[in-house]
């Protein structure tokens, strides 16, 4: 619900990506979601194409960020840090932990 207290509408389905004309699609035929503008001063379009990547990989990143996040501050996650890293199972739970929040970053960070 939002602050109308009305349902919110679900955003189209991911993942999305970018096309040549820097339009963000769905997958799937014709599913249009956006498609950025033209930055003044950004003659050559690169910062235009930069901002309809970002766009695409935030929302693709953003369950799995999510997730790595909560993961974090469960009694089992990162806050056991607290507790100290002592015993082979608490250290094996922050290994755990530690890769989810890699792969997250991973899949957020752009592609060099």
């Amino acid at each position: 619900m939002n602050q109308t207290n009305t349902p919110q509408a679900l955003h189209t389905r991911l993942p999305w990506r970018t096309t040549p004309i820097d339009s963000i699609f769905a997958d799937g035929p014709g599913y249009a979601v956006a498609q950025t503008q033209q930055v003044a001063g950004d003659l050559g379009g690169e910062e235009r194409t930069a901002n309809a990547d970002f766009i695409v990989r935030a929302c693709n990143s953003h369950a799995d960020l999510l997730a790595a996040l909560e993961e974090c501050v469960t009694e089992d996650g990162a806050h056991c840090l607290a507790y100290g890293t002592d015993t082979p199972k608490l250290r094996a739970r922050l290994e755990a932990v530690n890769q989810i929040a890699r792969a997250a970053i991973a899949q957020a960070s752009p592609t060099i």
